[in-house]
């Protein structure tokens, strides 16, 4: 028989766990509830469909890589109720979203908040919040049969037939314009309100080939995405300094930024493969390729001094959540680190000098974990990183200016063992 993973999950936000959620996201328990509905087939279908692309491995390393298949996170009411359970889950969940929604997270978020009536911050922060959950719950019944990227298919697998009880619009935020025929398996005179009871146990439909519909409407969508990533070239982007020409100021103990050369001097993309036989589509002046250049380089010595800055990171305005465009590069620096296992990093944060003191500290760190939960929620293991934001200090440029103030707020990254 198969397991309605869908339903249960749903069934695991009661009572005090969706009061918590909902106190926190601002909404009431009934909308949340029916928010659910939305958000957890929503995740469960992208997943599905972002796994079919490799047999589960990548999905499955992201999973053991945040260790999501243990500890809390493989009980919903635990992982919420758990001091600061709900900031833990965002702070995860948001770069995670990222990188394996990409540009659909835009759609899938304003899906909800329609299907809900929640605000489009809550339903952002809802989806956020679900997903390290949704992966820990999926986690668990892997490792408990089996624990290999077939027992992950098979439990994805199963979720199609219960994925036709899906609220209106899924298949439509899932894929693009033309998988609208799909949705002709919902309901439509289901009403939002009951999306969440939706999910009951049911019989499957003699029509059971329907289930292939969603995720054969997926691959045009999947491939026109991969042309559009080989041909997009490199972005100006506001939390990267332009060209550094001058030497920063002596502070004791201040890092020493090798200059990523602005973005407007990265070069054209190339293409440079790793040890591990991985190819990496890169600029040859951007960080990735300095990274690795150093890592090879025997004559280059770990260093407290020497620092790298990303150059194609994006962050919300005054807001540590990364952006999709921000994906590439991480998933770049993932690569790498799994590439040269032996490579432990440090990721520093910093701000430029407007505003309060305290807040930039705080921005600053906030942001250089998140840069490291992108990279973590890649399959890299946390234990070889670390991340600390350090502020308004040690700046590169004069803050007295604009240009200079865009080139101190900036995320660096450091080699601590290779």
């Amino acid at each position: 028989m198969s397991t309605n993973l869908i339903a249960q999950i749903i069934n695991e936000f009661r009572g005090d766990t969706l009061n918590g959620v909902a106190s926190a996201l601002g909404e009431t328990p009934a909308k949340t509830q029916t928010a659910l509905g939305g958000v957890v087939p929503a995740l469960i279908g992208g997943l599905a469909a972002n796994a079919s692309s490799d047999q589960g491995h990548s999905l499955l390393n992201i999973i053991k890589g945040n260790k999501l298949d243990s500890g809390s996170f493989t009980d919903v009411a635990s992982a919420v109720k758990a001091p600061g359970g709900i900031n833990t889950l965002l702070s995860m969940g948001r770069p995670l979203m990222d990188s394996l929604f990409g540009v659909r997270v835009g759609g899938i978020t304003d899906w909800v908040s329609s299907l809900s009536g929640i605000s489009r911050s809550s339903s952002s922060s809802l989806l956020g919040l679900a997903l390290p959950l949704v992966l820990g719950q999926i986690g668990k019944r892997v490792m408990g049969s089996g624990g290999g990227a077939s027992s992950l298919m098979n439990l994805l697998g199963e979720q199609r037939q219960f994925l036709q009880e899906a609220p209106a619009g899924l298949a439509g935020v899932l894929g693009d314009a033309g998988t609208r025929h799909v949705e002709t398996y919902v309901t439509e005179s289901r009403r939002p309100a009951a999306a969440a009871a939706a999910y009951q146990a049911s019989p499957r439909r003699s029509a059971s080939w329907l289930w292939a519909l969603p995720l054969l409407a997926l691959i045009p969508l999947l491939l026109y995405f991969l042309a559009r990533r080989n041909d997009e070239p490199a972005r100006q982007v506001q939390t990267t300094p332009t060209q550094q020409t001058e030497q920063p100021r002596a502070v004791p103990d201040a890092p020493r930024v090798i200059p990523p050369g602005g973005t407007a001097g990265l070069g054209a993309f190339i293409e440079r493969t790793l040890p591990d036989n991985v190819a990496l589509r890169i600029p040859p002046n951007g960080v990735e390729n300095k990274l690795i250049g150093y890592i090879q380089d025997p004559r280059q010595t770990v260093s407290t001094e020497t620092w790298f800055s990303f150059d194609r990171l994006e962050f919300e305005p005054d807001s540590a959540t990364l952006l999709p465009s921000a994906s590439e590069q991480l998933q770049n620096i993932a690569a790498i680190m799994k590439a040269y296992p032996a490579v432990r990093v440090k990721i520093g944060g910093y701000t430029d000098n407007s505003g309060d003191p305290a807040y930039n500290l705080k921005l600053s760190r906030d942001r250089a974990e998140a840069a490291m939960n992108g990279i973590a929620s890649q399959g890299v293991d946390r234990s070889r990183m670390e991340a600390e934001g350090y502020g308004e200090a040690h700046p590169i440029a004069d803050n007295a200016t604009p240009q200079g103030r865009q080139r101190n707020r900036r995320i660096d990254i450091r080699v601590t063992n290779k």
